[in-house]
Order: structure tokens, then C-alpha cells, then sequence
């Protein structure tokens, strides 16, 4: 018999025997994991060790609520960040560019997220970020700085295209 089925054996065994109350089964804690292999097991169970992530864009007030865009520029963008790792991270970078037809339609603005614990969500902020004058169609993106270590980048970016038009 192989070493992994008699160790399978004797598992269904004291598994039975405890079942029906022949035999009481304790857990003997041997050597501490080393902290590679508590990093190996916690990356199985809970993903990656970095993973920071865009959840989720949206503007206050809706853009499809408008009729038209506020000559003043005032509509936030709120960017939802969450750290899908199981380290706590630290001064990440936030940018939002706004590009236009020409360069000169082109604004950019950065936030930094002080700290953000594993399973965290911050919301960051990005006020007057419609430029003036306005065009018709823009090309928005928003981005996250890697930390190190990062490996899963595709969720530290989006971008979208904006057309306005004129209500009829």
C-alpha cells in the first residue's frame, strides 16, 4: 500500500471511529508555516498578495441626466479603489485624464489613497474636470499606479469615450 493511501485509510478510519463516538480526534499543532508557505496558502485561499482595482466610475450629477454640461464645470467623478489583496497598501496613485479633439481639450488630475486595507473600498474624488471650452467627444481614463509587486494590471485601468450631443 502506497503512503498516500494508507494515510487516506487511516483518515476515513478515525473519521468513522469518531463518528460514532469510539474515538476522540484532536489537531497537534506541529512547526509554525514559514511565512513563504502562510504567502503560498493565504495566495490560494484569498487571491493575489497585491491587487489593487478600479470597482467602479460614475459622475455626480449622471451625465444622461444633463441636458447640457455645466458651463462651470462642475460634475465629480467618483472613482471607486479597492485593494482585492491580502496586504494593506499604501500612497497609490489615482489619475483621471480627460482628452479631447485637441490637445489643448485635455485635462488631467491625480488623488492619492493614503492607505487602503485588504478588502477596502475608498471612493476618490475628481472635481472641474470638464475642460473649457467644450467639445463634442472625449476620451476619459482613469488609472491606478502599481504598487510592487502588483502582477494583475488589466484592473488598474478604464477608459471610456464620451460624446455630447445636443438635445432635440
Amino acid at each position: 500500500m502506497t503512503n498516500r493511501k494508507y494515510l487516506l485509510a487511516c483518515t476515513l478510519a478515525l473519521l468513522l471511529l469518531a463518528s460514532v463516538g469510539c474515538v476522540q480526534v484532536s489537531e497537534i499543532v506541529g512547526e509554525p508555516a514559514t511565512d513563504k508557505r502562510a504567502a503560498a496558502l493565504a495566495g490560494l485561499v484569498m487571491g493575489e498578495e497585491h491587487d489593487l482595482s478600479i470597482l467602479a466610475v460614475e459622475f455626480d450629477p449622471p451625465l444622461n441626466s444633463l441636458k447640457s454640461l455645466p458651463k462651470d464645470g462642475q460634475v465629480t467623478l467618483r472613482v471607486a479603489v479597492e485593494n482585492r489583496g491580502y496586504r494593506k497598501e499604501a500612497d497609490i496613485k489615482v489619475t483621471a485624464k480627460l482628452s479631447g479633439d485637441e490637445a489643448k481639450d485635455s485635462v488631467q488630475q491625480e488623488q492619492k489613497v493614503e492607505s487602503l486595507a485588504p478588502g477596502a473600498i475608498e471612493i476618490v474624488q475628481f472635481s472641474s474636470l470638464i475642460p473649457s471650452p467644450q467639445g463634442s467627444h472625449y476620451r476619459l481614463e482613469i488609472g491606478l499606479a502599481a504598487v510592487a509587486g502588483e502582477k494583475q494590471l488589466t484592473n488598474n485601468n478604464k477608459s471610456y469615450d464620451i460624446r455630447i450631443t445636443e438635445n432635440r
